[in-house]
């Protein structure tokens, strides 16, 4: 039996930062720990992406959690998995902003929204992002489907990394990236509130004083009136927010 109280692993999202996780075999038995980043690219284990370690009875040991990559999200798919063979513990991994960073970002906003294969930007149709789960790469759903399509055993070799992932079913049993479809969504708020509230192009004489945030929204026009929330409208019982609100 494992032995540690942590229920999460928080890093700063600047390189070098480190979480220092103590494991310790409380069991009369011995151990063979197999521990895993599950973003190996983003954070490593004692300085690798998947470490494995024997424990004997009582013998502890120190996991050194370390951040070598930016995160696409504070808040994504982030976790360290614990395996002994008879029973696999997961943690996640929380990365806290560096604020001098978010000041001037190395990153612009288009470069994350953006798929890392085919470089058009995630939407809420095509290319919806989706997160290959056993490395945690968020890919559009078109190139998903692309790499499913020369492959008979349903399974997807992710580009990035080259970790195979087996789908069940199709494409759409891949999880969506709701963090980034957030952050996709707050980006057409920002638009809305750079460029002004214009005229709704369905309903002519009403302005966009709205934005959709409904994840699974499958309209291309995010902007909305008053007139497009109504019964029948393209935004019918969907969730909206004011772009005043949001800034």
């Amino acid at each position: 039996m494992l032995d540690f109280d942590c229920s999460k692993v928080i890093l700063k999202d600047s390189i070098g930062s480190t979480y220092t996780l103590p494991i310790r075999n409380s069991s009369s038995l011995f151990v063979s720990l197999l521990i895993k980043s599950s973003h190996p690219d983003v954070f490593s284990v004692c300085d690798q992406s998947i470490l494995t370690k024997c424990l004997s009875s009582q013998e502890g040991f120190d996991v050194v959690i370390k951040t070598i990559g930016y995160p696409m999200s504070p808040y994504g798919n982030y976790f360290v998995t614990v395996d002994t063979g008879t029973e696999i513990k997961t943690i996640p991994v929380e990365f806290k902003t560096d604020y001098e960073r978010c000041k001037s970002p190395e990153l612009p906003l288009s470069a994350i929204i953006e798929c890392q294969i085919c470089y058009a930007s995630f939407d809420n149709k095509a290319r919806v992002p989706r997160v290959i789960k056993e490395c945690g790469h968020t890919l559009c759903q078109r190139c998903c489907q692309h790499l499913m399509i020369p492959n008979k055993n349903q399974f997807i070799i992710c580009p990035v990394d080259r970790t195979s992932t087996a789908v069940y079913g199709n494409i759409n049993s891949l999880p969506k990236n709701f963090a980034l479809i957030q952050l996709i969504n707050e980006s057409q708020v920002y638009k809305t509130k750079s460029t002004g509230p214009y005229f709704c192009s369905t309903h002519k004489d009403q302005r966009l004083f709205f934005v959709c945030t409904e994840s699974d929204c499958s309209s291309e026009q995010r902007s909305m009136c008053s007139e497009c929330m109504v019964e029948g409208g393209p935004h019918e019982g969907h969730s909206y927010t004011s772009s005043k609100k949001m800034f």
